[in-house]
């Protein structure tokens, strides 16, 4: 006769599942699967010593060993009065594995084999087919019970639980190992096939589909989600890959309320490089967020690049003082845009020529002799004047704000140096100053505490009985949402503020060039001297004044000439 499966070990305890109390009397019936005939079970592997039936537990709740024959059986488990407490149908008598004593098998484990290892099970084999694919082991789950999120199916559990005194602890560790010269061939330490033959899971949909969950509970925060790590010299071309068009979204989804999305704090030449793709726009920018940069004092975040539903901001009022070009630049379309603007003036443009500006012949229309401008440039009153406002400088000052707490952080970290051409491991600790979060409470409309009702999880059994996890009552778990701790804080703030004209400036003024040209025009002209700003300023144009200077002058020179011809000729 083949050898059974085993049910149950001589040591495997039977207990009440609504007490916890031990099952002393309690009895096991064992019959064909969906029927009332018995079917008998052995105390010995080999199937030769038939056991009762039913088998009756001990005062400590222990049946013995019962092995099972290779068949599908009914079981029965009543209280001593032959009551029934469950019933468990089909179970099958396969091979079954109820590992319950201490690891004591020394090996040496596969792709790690100078690794002293004990162990409860050991499987190791070698692939023997050169046409068929192989699994060493083969786990298989099909489900079509339960309630969605309740009462889970889990085709593999490993659980891991460390207690004081413990080693690091892995729950599981997996090895996979490219031998010298093993040939070509893709080697994968873990994969994960999700085959998704139901609906679209995009997200936020009733039905959801992740490759890999990493989820957690507990009082406090773990260090990371994800860990990738390796000896001093890289282990790895690439920390992520995402290839043969896997996504069709987002790469990288963030809906977390965290400090910093991505906090890089490696030496690297390129903190993120678009060249190798064809990404139509890299970085985009939503209204009123910022492109920064650290401060020179380091304490500050400075304004690189800003965008506002009109307008497009460069560097700041405060932390950049100069922006420096390299190279020629244009505006996009001819003609179509102005630099500066009433109001905000350009203080000076230092220039080794002066502007260069379009009088082709071929651009212009209803061209005319320049009327006299003599009158004009002998009307014009020449004044010296002072600015009111001359500039603008930099004023710090202490005010109070509303700004998001802070704390000291020292943490310690392991670097390796070169010392004397040997890699050397040395321990840091740094201080930083990190903001402050608090897990503040979620209340509805009502202003009531929103929360979340955690059903009750009941007790589980194995297939022999034995409570394998306890009953969780139901509980009711707050909402809470990450939000910025914010305090009052006196903090010094730089503004620009404006200070009065010192020099004395030489020249005219806008409102008497433009009284002056409207006097020598026709009605309805508007000669181009003068511009009248969105805020009502008048400006002057100087090289109009210039031809319209030029013109008075070869006027005078035309009278002078006259005049010294008319002398000459008496």
């Amino acid at each position: 006769m083949a050898n059974g499966s085993r049910f149950s070990t001589p040591n495997a305890q039977f207990v009440v599942g609504s007490t916890g109390a031990v099952a002393a009397g309690y009895k096991l019936y064992f019959y064909v699967s969906g029927t009332s005939t018995p079917l008998n079970t052995y105390s010995d592997a080999a199937l030769t010593v038939p056991n009762s039936n039913p088998v009756v537990l001990d005062s400590n709740g222990n049946a013995g060993s019962i092995f099972l024959q290779p068949a599908n059986y009914k079981v029965v488990f009543t209280d001593p009065t032959s009551v029934q407490v469950w019933v468990e149908d089909p179970v099958s008598g396969t091979v079954q594995f109820n590992i319950t004593t201490s690891p004591n098998i020394s090996v040496a484990p596969t792709g790690n084999p100078s690794l002293a290892t004990l162990t409860s099970l050991n499987v190791q084999a070698a692939a023997a087919s050169t046409s068929q694919r192989e699994f060493l082991v083969c786990i298989g789950l099909t489900s079509n019970l339960g309630s969605g999120t309740a009462f889970d199916k889990v085709a593999l559990y490993a659980g891991a639980v460390g207690s004081a005194g413990t080693a690091n602890l892995w729950a599981i560790n997996t090895v996979a190992t490219a031998n010298s010269t093993s040939g070509n061939y893709v080697l994968q330490g873990y994969e994960c096939d999700i085959n998704n033959l139901n609906v679209d899971a995009p997200l936020g949909a009733n039905f959801q589909a992740f490759g890999i969950s990493i989820t957690g509970a507990g009082s406090q925060k773990s260090t990371s989600a994800l860990l990738l790590s390796g000896p001093s010299a890289p282990n790895f071309h690439h920390g992520i890959l995402a290839a043969n068009f896997a996504v069709s979204d987002t790469l990288i989804l963030d809906q977390c309320n965290e400090t910093t999305v991505m906090n890089i704090e490696g030496i690297h030449t390129y903190g993120l490089d678009f060249s190798q793709g064809a990404t139509v726009t890299p970085i985009r920018l939503g209204q009123g967020q910022f492109i920064k940069a650290l401060n020179a004092a380091g304490n500050a975040d400075a304004t690189v690049i800003g965008a506002s539903t009109t307008q497009l901001q460069i560097g700041d009022a405060t932390n950049f003082t100069n922006i420096e070009l390299f190279n020629s630049g244009w505006p996009g379309t001819d003609n179509a845009i102005s630099w500066g603007k009433t109001g905000n003036r350009f203080t000076a443009i230092w220039a080794v020529n002066g502007t260069i500006q379009t009088s082709d012949i071929t651009t212009k229309t209803d061209i005319a002799p320049l009327r006299s401008m003599l009158s004009f440039i002998k009307g014009l009153p020449l004044i010296e004047y002072k600015q009111i406002v001359g500039g603008h400088e930099n004023v710090t000052t202490n005010e109070e704000q509303l700004v998001q707490a802070t704390q000291e952080l020292t943490t310690t970290k392991d670097i390796i140096e070169i010392v004397d051409g040997v890699p050397t491991l040395r321990t840091i600790s740094e201080t930083k100053t990190v903001p402050i979060y608090d897990d503040v409470q979620v209340l509805d409309s009502s202003g009531a505490p929103v929360v979340r009702h955690i059903p009750t999880r009941p007790a589980t059994y194995n297939d022999y009985g034995e409570l394998a996890t306890p009953e969780i009552p139901a509980f009711d778990l707050p909402l809470t949402h990450r939000m910025p701790r914010m305090a009052k804080s006196v903090v010094p703030v730089t503004k620009q503020a404006p200070r009065a004209g010192k020099r004395i400036h030489i020249g005219s003024d806008a409102q008497s060039i433009a009284d002056g040209l409207s006097a020598i025009s026709e009605p309805g002209e508007s000669l181009a001297g003068y511009v009248l700003g969105e805020d009502g300023l008048k400006h002057y144009r100087p090289d109009q004044i210039l031809w319209a200077l030029t013109k008075a002058f070869q006027e005078y020179v035309d009278k002078t000439d006259a005049r010294i011809a008319a002398l000459e000729a008496k």
